[in-house]
């Protein structure tokens, strides 16, 4: 068995990528904290995935062009080990994302929205923000709330009548029709 630079070369590079993924200063982010290192392995798995379909996409061509099939058998196992690096990569992303979105064990957590229609100018401008809570805190505040309505409307509001002046509990007397 004949050694080439490429088994070489994806050692070494390999080898760099877990280092670095462990070893190497990263960016400290509030949000990312140190998930941020996971991005070493994910990113770099769909890449591969990505140029694995590729290649097996071109193989496929080379066997239906030629018949050969050795090109079939190449294009087949450039395909399941590109769908081994696509669970790999749906692995450390579903790692990273349970601690980088909505983490429930963060109730302190707020995101931030932005508008993404591009109808106008401004915006850019128009953001919003997504806070999380526990359930408690939300069933609080959900009871808090009027409905819109009333907020638009608060002498409609029930809450805020006004006392009676009058006695209403004697009658009037009977008005005669005419």
């Amino acid at each position: 068995m004949s050694i080439s630079w490429w088994k070489i070369t994806s050692v070494f590079l390999l080898l760099y990528t877990f280092i670095a993924g462990i070893l190497m200063d990263v960016p400290r982010l509030p949000q990312l904290q140190e998930t941020i290192r996971n991005l070493y392995f994910h990113v770099c798995m769909w890449f591969v995935m990505m140029i694995l379909f590729i290649v097996s996409v071109v193989y496929a061509i080379k066997y239906l062009r030629k018949n050969d099939l050795k090109y079939d058998i190449c294009s087949r196992q450039f395909a399941v080990v590109g769908f081994y690096f696509g669970l790999l990569g749906y692995a450390t992303g579903a790692i990273w994302m349970s601690y980088t979105w909505a983490d429930p064990n963060n109730p302190a957590f707020e995101y931030e929205l932005a508008c993404q229609e591009m109808c106008g100018n401004g915006h850019y401008s128009m953001k919003g923000a997504v806070k999380v809570v526990t359930r408690s805190e939300f069933i609080l505040w959900r009871a808090k709330q009027k409905a819109k309505y009333l907020q638009v409307f608060p002498d409609k509001d029930p809450t805020n009548a006004k006392p009676a002046t009058a006695d209403t509990t004697k009658s009037s007397p009977p008005v005669a029709a005419q």
